[in-house]
């Protein structure tokens, strides 16, 4: 039941963070009044740490959301195409002035110079502004971040250690039981490592001379009362713990004392699998938390890049200082292809 329910609550959390903010809001808001209750009501068997992991999703979301509203919120689309409509009637009007050079030309081209310049400007402090939004943003999302990657750093710790405990069980050389030769573990032991031995004296235990064994957790020991693994037969299982059974001529053990001439030592590590599964399904959900918020981080860092080379090449190309050279240029180049001047 614990391996199924870990497993549920890892795909449950991944599903969480899977989704679309849109989708996630749009189901919570009848049944809770903030997404704390509505993450509580709805996946209710969360550990702290999962859903300090999926918590931390909808905050870098409201981040994302912010930064996204703001750069909407400042018409930038819109600033750039009047800006650009302007700057083409100031080069227009430019060119007339000097086609026609008079006074009220001259100003008009003046005049328009000025309201392109002005247009641009305005774009320019919106970017600026988007700039500085989408840096903030990121920051907050990088110190999401922190907590998560310690959640799953954590996580995939506890299921390494599982893991390699049970690699180094499975690998182990050394006794996984140890059976005696009289009752109450007395009197001569021998221990028994992974492996099928068709003849007890293999090990070099005596035919038909176990009386009582001690099974170690995750081990299965199974006896036989013929050599080559033929006769009867009992199983001790050690998947939930050690067994200990201090006198094999009991009923229940099928009267085996004295009676076992072959014997297979095998791994039952169902118990182990199951803590190193639910510790996996642990690790996934931070992990999957772990990686959608790197990928928004990854999608604001796209942004602010953006942003930059777009100032960058403004700066470079359109200040006030040379934008106006760089459009006396085009308009000797337009003379020049029109009049040959």
């Amino acid at each position: 039941m614990d391996l199924e329910l870990n497993a549920n609550r890892a795909a449950l959390a991944a599903g969480v963070l899977a989704a679309a903010a849109y989708f996630v809001f749009s189901r919570r808001t009848a049944e809770a009044d903030s997404i704390d209750e509505w993450i509580k009501k709805t996946y209710p068997d969360l550990t702290n740490k999962e859903y300090e992991s999926i918590r931390a999703w909808f905050d870098v979301q409201a981040q994302i959301r912010a930064a996204i509203a703001l750069e909407e919120s400042l018409h930038l689309p819109e600033l750039a195409i009047t800006a650009a409509e302007l700057d083409d009637v100031a080069a227009d009007l430019a060119v007339e002035a000097i086609l026609d050079p008079t006074p009220e030309n001259q100003q008009a081209a003046l005049d328009a110079e000025e309201e392109a310049a002005a247009a641009l400007q305005l774009w320019v402090d919106g970017l600026s502004q988007a700039l500085a939004g989408y840096e903030a943003s990121a920051g907050v999302v990088e110190d999401k971040l922190h907590p998560v990657e310690d959640n799953y750093n954590a996580a995939f710790a506890i299921w390494s250690e599982k893991r390699d405990y049970i690699d180094w069980r499975e690998a182990s050389t050394d006794a996984q039981a140890f059976v005696f030769s009289e009752t109450n573990y007395k009197a001569d032991m021998w221990g028994v490592p992974w492996g099928n031995f068709a003849r007890c004296t293999e090990l070099g235990i005596r035919n038909d001379s176990i009386e009582s064994l001690k099974v170690l957790k995750g081990v299965k020991l199974v006896l036989y009362s013929h050599v080559d693994f033929q006769g009867k037969s009992v199983e001790f299982d050690g998947e939930k713990g050690n067994i200990f059974i201090p006198d094999l001529g009991l009923e229940e053990w099928n009267w085996f004392r004295n009676e076992m001439s072959s014997l297979k030592c095998i791994p039952s590590m169902a118990v182990y699998r199951a803590d190193m599964v639910a510790a996996q399904a642990n690790m996934n959900t931070h992990f999957t938390a772990m990686a959608t918020i790197q990928a928004e981080l990854n999608n604001l860092k796209f942004k602010i890049l953006e942003s930059a080379n777009y100032l960058a090449l403004l700066n470079y190309f359109n200040t006030r200082s040379n934008g106006l050279l760089s459009r006396i240029d085009a308009i000797i180049a337009r003379l020049n292809s029109q009049y040959g001047v």
